[in-house]
């Protein structure tokens, strides 16, 4: 099985938020036309979300809820020759 290692969680974090905030400054600047405040709300809001995402993900890894077991052939092949063996 695979694990997801902390450091793919912080990177899609980081590209995530990338995106976020280019929206996030994109509204605030279309509707104060206020560049100073745009770039402070955006920079806040990348920060606190940044944080919000990755605890969020390292959560949600620490559950097995939502996972489907998946069988190889190899498992099926086996389990259908033990099968015939047993009769």
């Amino acid at each position: 099985m695979m694990r997801e290692q902390k450091k793919r969680s912080w990177l899609k974090a980081i590209s995530y938020r990338c995106l976020a905030t280019v929206a996030t400054f994109g509204i605030t600047y279309g509707f104060t036309h206020n560049l100073e405040l745009a770039t402070s709300i955006g920079l806040l809001d990348t920060g606190v979300k940044l944080m919000l995402y990755y605890i969020n993900e390292r959560l949600w890894l620490r559950t097995r809820w939502g996972y489907a077991v998946s069988l190889s052939y190899a498992t099926v092949a086996n389990a259908q020759a033990y099968e015939k063996e047993a009769k």
